[in-house]
């Protein structure tokens, strides 16, 4: 792709090329077509890489689930208190 290309906007196994200055022969283009298809490839394997890990829970959110839960007040609550 040329500096100042637009978008690729007909799928990722299109490369979109603008040669601006010379005239390549075909095992040129193809050459090029090649090397920069490799690139765009590794590039999004690199991208797919990086990809942030689902989060593991901390210890303390592992080990605050045992815990009691909150204690309401009202009618029927705390019958146990013996205060």
């Amino acid at each position: 792709m040329s500096a100042g290309a637009e978008p690729n906007t007909t799928g990722p196994s299109s490369i979109d090329l603008r040669i601006v200055r010379g005239t390549p022969t075909d095992e040129e283009l193809a050459a090029l077509t090649a090397v920069l298809s490799v690139a765009i490839a590794e590039q999004a394997l690199r991208d797919a890489d990086t990809a942030p890990a689902p989060r593991v829970p901390s210890t303390w959110e592992r080990t605050r689930r045992n815990l009691r839960s909150g204690i309401t007040a009202g009618p029927g609550h705390w019958r146990a208190f013996t205060g």
